[in-house]
């Protein structure tokens, strides 16, 4: 079975797309890391990214996302509404598949001495991954946040796994979780795009009598979240979608702004037609959570590389 790992990592940026991106690039670049989503607060100036992987892909991402995001972040200038004690400010490793928390206990411990002894940054491991039961409550870890951190660290119990030698005191904080709380929080979303690709060579092989299932029989979409179709045509003749012909190489985006069903024609699909439902946006904090939840098992899906389910959530 292969493992796979969700990692949660919380950047104190929000406001600067640029900046965003070039964090967000560092940990796309890395080989065996699937980045599922960026999510941008620009009240709280915070950005919190999910991506999946094996435990060397989520510590090469890891450290990678540190390399990129420590040069950028200051938190001496940085406010938002959203309390933090660092640039990288909560790294999160969550169990899905083929491992266990101790597992994950263990590779966040790896990965925060690591990023200690490279960045020199002070590094704090909570909830399970905590080495005293003081240390588990990430709330009480933060009080004071950034700016009382200074004094705090003077104290035994208020130290870190290595003091500080950067001069903006970048602070961060690791831990293996069962339950992550986040996914009963607000939903915030980088793009509104649902992507899907139609790879080269699907007609032919279409033609040769293959039976390949290159989209699924129905997508669904989210009102507010994820409300834009990007149909990708990667094949090397053209392809209908609805009214219109997308030509290889070139790109279609259809927006949605009704909460319905919709059925187009669709050449790259095995059965002639696309079904999609367009949902209306999430209200409740479970609502939230099953849509959080879609969304990840169904990239999961795809990630340990299994056939379009019956019915796609994507991001919605």
């Amino acid at each position: 079975m292969r493992t796979i790992i969700e990692c949660v990592p919380n950047v104190s940026e929000g406001r600067d797309a640029a900046r965003i991106g070039e964090i967000s690039d560092a940990v796309r670049a890395v080989a065996g890391v699937r980045l599922l989503d960026v999510s941008s607060d620009t009240s709280h100036n915070r950005s919190v990214l999910t991506l999946v992987g094996d435990a060397p892909g989520i510590r090469a991402a890891v450290l990678a996302l540190f390399e990129a995001a420590v040069p950028r972040i200051d938190l001496r200038t940085h406010r938002g509404e959203h309390p933090r004690m660092g640039a990288v400010d909560v790294v999160p490793f969550i169990p899905i598949r083929g491992t266990t928390v101790e597992e994950c206990v263990a590779l966040s411990r790896e990965v925060g001495a690591e990023v200690a002894g490279r960045f020199g940054i002070p590094v704090y491991l909570y909830e399970d991954s905590a080495s005293a039961e003081n240390r588990r409550n990430l709330a009480e870890i933060r009080k004071g946040q950034f700016e009382g951190f200074a004094a705090k660290m003077q104290d035994a119990d208020g130290r870190p796994l290595l003091r500080n030698r950067d001069p903006r005191t970048v602070l961060s904080e690791l831990a293996a979780v069962r339950n992550p709380l986040y996914a009963l929080a607000p939903i915030h979303v980088a793009s509104h795009d649902e992507l899907f690709e139609i790879p080269h060579g699907t007609w032919a092989r279409r033609m040769a009598g293959e039976k390949i299932e290159i989209l699924p029989q129905t997508i669904r979409l989210t009102l507010g979240l994820n409300d834009v179709l990007l149909l990708r045509n990667k094949d090397d003749v053209p392809h209908i979608f609805g009214p219109t012909l997308i030509m290889p190489g070139q790109s279609f985006s259809l927006p949605f702004a009704q909460a319905s069903t919709y059925t187009f024609q669709c050449t790259a699909h095995a059965t002639g037609q696309l079904n999609v439902i367009v949902d209306p946006p999430p209200q409740s904090a479970w609502d939230r959570l099953r849509w959080r939840w879609r969304k990840l098992t169904n990239t999961l899906w795809h990630f340990a590389g299994l056939p379009y389910q019956h019915e796609h959530g994507g991001h919605g």
